[in-house]
């Protein structure tokens, strides 16, 4: 969800669910961890709400589990971690 300073209202901007949400450099775009079978990195397009899935995590919690984060580097590839 967003909320648009303008008009005082909250946006939804995807219908999906995620954690760890990030905004692109130019602010075009929102990623966030994505849990629900096929796990993955997701974006969406804030302009028009397209959501694309950017990379993904399936077998990455198969040898227990971890706590995972997700951040940006600086040219807006996602890059995640487990502790």
């Amino acid at each position: 969800m967003l909320f648009d300073v303008a008009t005082q209202r909250w946006e939804e901007v995807a219908k999906v669910s995620g954690d760890w949400a990030n905004w692109s450099k130019t602010g075009d775009y929102i990623y966030f961890l994505h849990w629900e079978e096929p796990q993955s990195v997701m974006r969406v397009r804030i302009r028009d709400r397209k959501l694309e899935r950017v990379a993904d995590l399936k077998n990455l919690g198969q040898a227990g589990q971890f706590l995972f984060y997700l951040s940006l580097a600086p040219d807006d590839s996602p890059f995640w971690f487990a502790t």
